[in-house]
């Protein structure tokens, strides 16, 4: 099925021919189609990179988190041990605080150089190196001064912070400690439970980013078929389709055969009764017609009745159903933006919502029951 299925479009125009001044154009119905989908991709591209951006945020925030968590636990482990620091660590902190002087040392020297000769960029450095083997001394020096910077201001901010509230603990009354060390337990635990969160939403994030992946790829298959067809489309057909009742009070038996069609289409991409996938094998029976349309186009109530339900059903999206009286049903399904309710009194050729989309790309599904038989609505409409 989908849009590949184009016999039946072609059985179907076999039997109504052209008309030159129609108002159902198929290439313009399918070149919309394939519009939307471009316009979708380009709303599911802005979607990931905007959620890229969020995941960017959210993996500085656990960052961030996690190192307020190792301070915290090993300021509690300190805490708890009930032991001041040794000379190790303040000779560890001393060593620090001098690789730091060293670091704002050299600055002042490349802002000096900066301000006196201009600064060759990185690569420029490196290009300008006689042999490869200075070029491969070169980038291995610039990392290690990378890393130690980054390791560095790292170091620096969890002994500094440590050091600090070490000092603060000190300073307090003994009965204050027990209460500040509980304080810091409470933070240890609430910083947890963020990080579990804030993991999850970048968990769902991208789960999200790769259901989105796989929307864009179904979209450029659809487009794909929608230009094989296309491109295999020798002549303009054009049709005049009925969209406009001539009946008004008639009874729904009376209308056999001259209701209004639903949408303006009359490329059937899935017919009535029983099909077999020429793949699988699998053999399964459509109750009503599926007609390929541009989503976005209106519905058509095709006779007066009483909206008898209107809700979603599974494998069918939004669907209408229309009482028309003498145990006559229609359904409308595949549809969005639904302009009635339950109950409301529908006029034929009222709209009732919009065409919509599912596994078969943009379409829209109908049926007609007697009492609890669906019957052929080639019998009812008026193609």
């Amino acid at each position: 099925m989908g849009l590949k299925n184009t016999i039946q479009l072609f059985i179907i125009i076999l039997f109504i021919g052209t008309n030159a001044f129609a108002d159902y154009d198929l290439r313009v119905d399918l070149s919309n189609q394939s519009r939307i989908y471009s316009e979708e991709i380009t709303k599911l591209e802005e979607t990931i990179k905007f959620n890229e951006t969020q995941i960017y945020i959210l993996e500085n925030s656990l960052k961030n988190i996690s190192d307020n968590i190792r301070i915290l636990n090993a300021l509690i482990n300190y805490l708890d041990s009930g032991k001041t620091a040794d000379i190790r660590e303040q000779f560890h902190y001393i060593n620090i605080l001098e690789k730091t002087e060293k670091l704002k040392s050299l600055l002042r020297e490349i802002v000096i150089s900066l301000y006196k000769y201009g600064r060759l960029s990185d690569f420029e450095y490196i290009f300008q190196s006689d042999n490869l083997n200075e070029k491969a001394i070169k980038i291995k020096y610039l990392k290690q001064i990378s890393d130690v910077n980054l390791l560095t201001a790292g170091e620096m901010k969890s002994s500094d912070l440590l050091i600090s509230e070490r000092e603060k603990y000190i300073s307090l009354a003994s009965s204050q400690r027990s209460i500040y060390l509980q304080q810091k337990k409470t933070e240890y635990s609430l910083l947890n439970r963020e990080k579990i969160g804030i993991a999850k939403k970048i968990d769902i994030i991208r789960s999200d980013n790769e259901g989105f992946g796989r929307q864009i790829q179904n979209r450029k298959d659809n487009i794909s078929k929608i230009d094989d067809l296309l491109n295999s489309i020798s002549n303009n057909y054009i049709y005049k389709t009925h969209t406009t009742p001539d009946y008004t009070n008639e009874s729904i038996r009376e209308l056999k055969g001259r209701l209004i069609l639903p949408v303006n289409s009359i490329f059937i991409i899935s017919d009535f009764g029983k099909y077999t996938n020429t793949d699988t094998k699998v053999v399964t029976y459509n109750n009503g017609l599926d007609f390929s349309i541009a989503k976005g186009s209106d519905v058509r109530c095709t006779a007066s009745g009483i909206a008898e339900d209107a809700e979603y059903y599974p494998f069918y999206g939004n669907t209408v159903i229309i009482n028309h009286g003498n145990n006559i049903r229609t359904v409308y399904s595949v549809i969005t933006n639904l302009k009635i309710k339950k109950g409301d009194r529908i006029k034929a050729g009222d709209v009732i919502g919009s065409t919509h989309e599912n596994s078969n790309g943009q379409c829209f599904h109908f049926e007609i029951w007697d009492g609890n038989n669906p019957q052929n609505p080639y019998e009812w409409l008026k193609f």
